[in-house]
């Protein structure tokens, strides 16, 4: 079985077409087709579906779709339902045309640029070769609006890359045809019209190949307000010196591709998702904007994974490329902006500057190699605004994604999206999907009661469900007896390299001396709602300068506030906080100095 989008949205069995009635019915598979295996949500496929006003019976719509596009593929590939997230489609031994188009993109461009021109050419053409149309045709508009423009600049890089190729071989009169096409359509793109001079200088037409250059260079004066970049200068010098060169046209930057994979189990977060996503993608076009996300949260709530999952969702709005830089602003070794630089820039040329350049020499070339060019930035457990700032495009053609525990407020243009502990249905989702629905249904209490023993954390709970996985011999009943202690809670939450404890810790150590054992002291009260006024009694201070300490704990994301004059730990961190006094046995009063016993 094989399924198509690179032009009519299709399924071929031993080719023939297996029926898809309807715009709806394709529309739900490509959806999940370009999901590539992730869960889509029911929300989703409604917004491909009918857009912002879908009808009252869209649930039991999408259902009847969904059991449609079962009996389709039969046992070729699987669509499971995610409760209560969504679909996914698995594709098992299935062929997909999207896939292959990116396999064969891959090789033909290392193909490229290690000189092996025929095969090159021959591997493009053959990826080129699976376009049959228009892509994501018979679907409905509101999704080919989203998706289609991706992957038509998709395609139009893998075509000039297929002309470089052939441009490398002296098949000059034979590009010549198809770029004046790709010109015409695409008159601000410059890489076309830099082959288009080189083909027709190389055939002895330097003067067809100067009219080129300044007609698209008065083009982008006009309309953007912006001169040739280096590709179309460089093609320029080589005709004026004879457009003799027998090398093809120099290529852009190197398109970097840096994000880890998306996370295979990621749960819920739609409404989290949805900003994201709109935050990023947003007005690039727009004069004077910069569209800068930064998601921000608690440790082990699970920035990175919502980072991770957003980047996949909107890098075909990126097209050249994606950049990823762990900050490690709360592993007790920030990366320094310079060195942040240095490697982003390296990324974007494709080799290390080969001169040493200072931070501010870094900082500009960093934003001038990124003009023009949209690329999405993820930077990482940022610590601060001071060392995120120097790390922002100049423009606003890319995409930033931060993830902080820091808010970030500072930054100019930033729009934050905060990241609590998901609800008790969307945790226990995330538990029961790694550990098996039908092992967690055995034993329904233990399995919320390990979750509450979480604290909702996604990283506990993923901690949680890992140690269950590689021990099938335990049953749900054993872990939650074994997490029910509170001193030894965080003991049971490590496994592999995943730890609570080694999350929270950094945190805690950043803390003002003061701070920490005003924490410390806190973390003896069993309430686990405290008033500042209740608070101020703990720590013998008064109120103004409670609430100064209280504050500290809330941006460290140590506290959150329940109300203006209300708090609470999460409950790790309080299990956190009396670990840390009985290790360090006393806690010493941050006012008064006076040493007070720990609980």
């Amino acid at each position: 079985m094989r399924f198509q989008v690179l032009g009519p949205v299709e399924i071929r069995a031993f080719e023939a077409h297996v029926p898809l009635r309807g715009t709806k019915l394709r529309t739900v598979l490509a959806t999940l087709l370009l999901s590539r295996g992730g869960v889509v949500s029911d929300d989703t496929l409604s917004l491909r579906l009918w857009g912002e006003r879908p009808p009252v019976t869209a649930g039991a719509q999408i259902q009847t779709y969904v059991s449609r596009l079962r009996q389709a593929i039969g046992g070729q590939a699987t669509i499971t339902r995610h409760r209560p997230d969504g679909y996914a489609l698995r594709i098992e031994t299935a062929q997909f045309d999207l896939a292959e188009f990116d396999s064969l993109t891959a090789a033909g461009r290392a193909a490229l640029a290690s000189g092996r021109f025929e095969e090159a050419a021959a591997t493009l053409r053959e990826a080129l070769g699976l376009w049959v149309g228009p892509a994501l045709g018979g679907v409905t508009s509101h999704l080919t609006e989203l998706v289609r423009p991706g992957l038509e600049e998709i395609q139009l890089g893998v075509v000039e890359d297929r002309v470089e190729a052939d441009l490398a071989l002296g098949r000059n009169a034979e590009v010549v045809t198809q770029l004046a096409g790709l010109v015409a359509a695409h008159p601000l793109r410059e890489r076309p019209h830099a082959q288009l001079m080189l083909a027709h200088a190389r055939s002895g037409r330097q003067a067809e190949a100067l009219r080129i250059y300044q007609r698209c260079r008065r083009t982008l004066v006009e309309e953007l307000g912006v001169d040739p970049g280096s590709v179309l200068r460089q093609a320029h010098a080589a005709v004026l010196a004879g457009g003799t060169a027998t090398s093809a046209p120099p290529r852009p930057t190197p398109t970097p591709a840096e994000l880890a994979a998306a996370p295979a189990d990621f749960t819920g977060r739609e409404k989290q998702v949805a900003r994201a996503c709109s935050i990023t993608v947003a007005d690039r076009a727009e004069p004077g904007t910069r569209p800068v996300c930064s998601i921000a949260g608690m440790a082990g709530v699970g920035k990175t994974a919502l980072a991770l999952h957003v980047a996949h969702r909107v890098r075909s709005s990126f097209p050249d490329g994606q950049l990823w830089v762990d900050l490690h602003g709360t592993a007790g070794r920030p990366v320094a902006p310079a060195a942040a630089l240095e490697g982003m820039v390296a990324s974007l040329l494709g080799h290390q500057p080969r001169d040493p350049e200072d931070g501010g020499e870094l900082g500009r070339r960093y934003r001038s190699l990124l003009t023009g060019r949209r690329v999405l930035i993820v930077l990482d457990d940022a610590v601060d605004e001071r060392q995120v700032r120097p790390l922002l495009p100049g423009t606003g053609d890319c995409g930033v994604l931060i993830t902080s525990r820091n808010r970030l407020a500072a930054l100019e243009g930033v729009q934050a999206v905060e990241l609590d502990v998901p609800e008790d249905d969307e945790a226990l989702s995330l538990f029961l999907r790694i550990i098996g629905r039908e092992r967690g249904a055995a034993e329904p209490l233990a399995a919320e009661r390990i979750v509450e023993l979480c604290g909702r954390l996604p990283l506990a709970v993923r901690i949680a469900a890992a140690k269950l996985v590689a021990r099938p011999q335990w049953t749900l009943t054993r872990l939650a007896a074994r997490l029910a202690p509170e001193l030894r809670r965080l003991g049971e939450l490590s496994t592999g390299d995943l730890d609570v404890r080694s999350r929270l810790e950094p945190t805690y150590r950043l803390l003002a001396p003061p701070v920490r054992r005003v924490l410390l002291l806190l973390g003896t009260v069993e309430e686990t709602e405290l008033t500042l006024r209740g608070a101020a009694a703990v720590i013998d201070s008064s109120p103004a300068a409670t609430r100064d300490f209280v504050e500290q704990l809330v941006d460290a994301r140590l506290l959150e506030f329940t109300g203006r004059h209300h708090f609470r730990f999460q409950p790790l961190v309080r299990a956190f906080a009396r670990e840390q006094a009985a290790a360090e046995e006393t806690a010493v009063d941050p006012v008064h100095g006076a040493a007070r016993a720990s609980a």
